[in-house]
C-alpha cells in the first residue's frame, strides 16, 4: 500500500508524475485497442465502452 508521504513525493516530482501519466496513457491505449478489436469482431461495441470505463476506473480503487 502506498503511504501518504510516498504519494506526496510522486505528485511533487515532475519527472515521476510525467512517467506516471505516460504509463497510464500507454495502458489505456493498449487496453482500449484490445477491447475495441474484440467488440468489433463480435459487433458489440456498447460493451467496449462499459468494459473500458469500469475496468479503468475500478481497478485502482482496489
Amino acid at each position: 500500500m502506498i503511504s501518504n508521504a510516498q504519494l506526496d513525493l510522486t505528485l511533487q516530482d515532475p519527472l515521476l508524475l510525467g512517467i506516471l501519466v505516460l504509463v497510464i496513457l500507454w495502458v489505456l491505449l493498449w487496453k482500449g485497442w484490445a477491447l475495441w478489436r474484440a467488440a468489433r469482431q463480435k459487433n458489440q461495441k456498447h460493451w467496449f465502452v462499459v468494459l473500458l470505463v469500469f475496468n479503468t476506473i475500478l481497478t485502482p480503487i482496489k
